[in-house]
C-alpha cells in the first residue's frame, strides 16, 4: 500500500519543506491543493506544474492526485 499526505497540513512551509517532512514521515506522494501554491491557481501554468512535480519527485515522492480545487479564487 502507498500512501499520499495532502500538503495543505504542511502549511505554511513552502513546497521544497513539505516535500522534505512528508518523505521523512515515510509518505510515497504528496496530494497538491492548488490554492497552496498561489492565490490564482487558475493560472498555474505547465512549467509550474513540472516544478512542482520535479521538487516532489527529488524528495523521493510522486505527486498523487490535486486536492480542493475550488477553494480559490474566491467565488468558486
Amino acid at each position: 500500500m502507498k500512501l499520499a499526505l495532502c500538503n495543505e497540513v504542511l502549511q505554511p512551509l513552502p513546497l521544497a519543506a513539505q516535500c522534505e517532512a512528508a518523505s521523512r514521515m515515510g509518505y510515497d506522494a504528496l496530494e497538491i491543493a492548488p490554492f497552496t501554491l498561489t492565490g490564482e491557481p487558475e493560472a498555474l501554468d505547465s512549467a509550474t506544474a513540472h516544478q512542482v512535480r520535479a521538487t516532489a519527485h527529488s524528495h523521493g515522492l510522486a505527486v498523487s492526485s490535486l486536492h480542493w480545487l475550488l477553494v480559490k479564487p474566491t467565488g468558486l
